[in-house]
């Protein structure tokens, strides 16, 4: 059984732009069969709830990336989610990564 993965998405206010991001990755994980969870939190509450949960990647959708997200968590610029225009990409690396992760 394929692992679900933990995926949080974070703008400045949890609101507009990580919405759109987060509609969007669901989209383009789900054609790929991918089952993940996907939180939507403010950026300034990200320490907290990565200390809480230990997702598998942070995506930030507007704002500052904070400094303390640990390095065994991908972080990734949602530009292409917000954008429209690289997500195939974005996906595929993303999925590499927890790959390797894995094992």
């Amino acid at each position: 059984m394929e692992k679900k993965y933990l995926i949080y998405v974070a703008c400045g206010s949890a609101a507009a732009s990580a919405s759109l991001a987060r509609r969007r990755l669901i989209d383009a994980l789900n054609a790929r069969n991918i089952d993940a969870e996907i939180e939507i939190h403010r950026i300034t509450e990200l320490p907290g709830q990565i200390e809480a949960r230990k997702p598998d990647v942070v995506i930030i959708a507007a704002g500052q990336t904070p400094a303390s997200i640990p390095e065994n968590i991908l972080v990734v610029k949602g530009i292409p989610l917000m954008t429209g225009f690289g997500i195939d990409k974005l996906v595929d690396d993303m999925l590499t990564f927890l790959k390797n992760k894995e094992g």
